[in-house]
């Protein structure tokens, strides 16, 4: 995915329009707040994620509606009717920033990775930015219950990292890294935190795509002397990072066991742990035992 950053410096007038369409202010509760920040991070979210998250101090089902139709018509956000998975018969609504919303997140942030396009068509992956959503939810939610909490999460477009290649016979002369995101785990209060580089497979990838992955993981962390503090300067790391690993998650149990396949015989060359988990299991328990790491591929274990 690209990103574009969005450098206004103050808020548009109380109307404001931007190619023919009228926008005005309207009084931002704190929900309204969130669901600004949760797209920015997510970019998609559906509605009955916004109902079960964050407008979930709403009396009712239908004040969730008028809400956020007050804040589509007043140009915050943007619905687009569509299949929340690939079962779905029937469409949902699936929310986004509009370019509006992006300026009022910058306001709040100082800073926005955000891409007009995304605003104005949708792409093929925007349900796995919905599954994204509700894994790193579920551990922002369950963290507690281990005496931990999430401490950020970095987006994908936050998290691309393109670095040199020492290896000056390949045609670029450089390397890349691409989670789809980066959440940051530790003890409240504690700089010993943990950054967890999270892949989620919806598709099934060709065991091509995910080695080469690997590769890059391997040489970006076999340099991790020299490229982590650069890292740190490019995402600006609101928590120290002390330990690193990388996580496979796959769309179900045949997706898992597909990845540790293609990883097979990896764990020699892997600079940091890798583990690969199903994403039913990652949603309900993500700090249990749920984790194969490629040193015991037939074992469960906690993070």
């Amino acid at each position: 995915m690209d990103d574009k950053h969005v450098n206004n410096a103050s808020l548009p007038p109380s109307l404001l329009k931007k190619k023919g369409q009228a926008m005005r202010y309207i009084t931002l509760r704190e929900e309204d707040r969130q669901l600004l920040l949760h797209l920015h991070s997510f970019i998609y979210l559906h509605r009955s994620f916004i109902e079960k998250y964050i407008f979930h101090t709403y009396e009712n089902i239908d004040s969730v509606y008028r809400r956020l139709r007050t804040l589509e018509e007043a140009g915050y956000v943007k619905a687009f009717m569509l299949p929340i998975n690939d079962f779905d018969h029937r469409p949902s609504k699936v929310y986004t920033l509009t370019m509006f919303g992006a300026e009022i997140v910058e306001q709040m942030r100082g800073v926005v990775h955000w891409n007009r396009r995304w605003t104005t068509q949708v792409p093929p992956w925007y349900q796995h930015q919905l599954m994204i959503a509700e894994l790193v939810k579920s551990y922002e939610l369950k963290a507690s219950e281990h005496g931990l909490e999430v401490k950020e999460w970095i987006t994908e477009a936050r998290a691309f990292y393109e670095f040199r290649n020492l290896n000056e016979g390949k045609k670029n002369g450089k390397n890349v890294i691409r989670p789809d995101g980066i959440i940051v785990i530790g003890k409240p209060g504690s700089d010993q935190n943990m950054g967890i580089m999270l892949e989620m497979e919806r598709s099934y990838a060709t065991r091509e795509k995910t080695l080469r992955k690997m590769e890059q993981f391997n040489e970006f962390f076999s340099r991790r002397e020299e490229l982590l503090p650069k890292y740190d300067k490019k995402i600006g790391f609101e928590y120290p990072v002390k330990g690193w690993k990388i996580l496979f998650i796959g769309g179900n149990e045949a997706k898992t066991l597909k990845i540790l396949r293609d990883l097979k015989g990896e764990e020699e060359n892997a600079e940091v742990p890798v583990m690969v988990a199903n994403r039913q299991e990652a949603n309900m328990d993500p700090f249990g035992e749920i984790y194969r790491y490629l040193t015991r591929p037939n074992e469960k274990k906690k993070l």
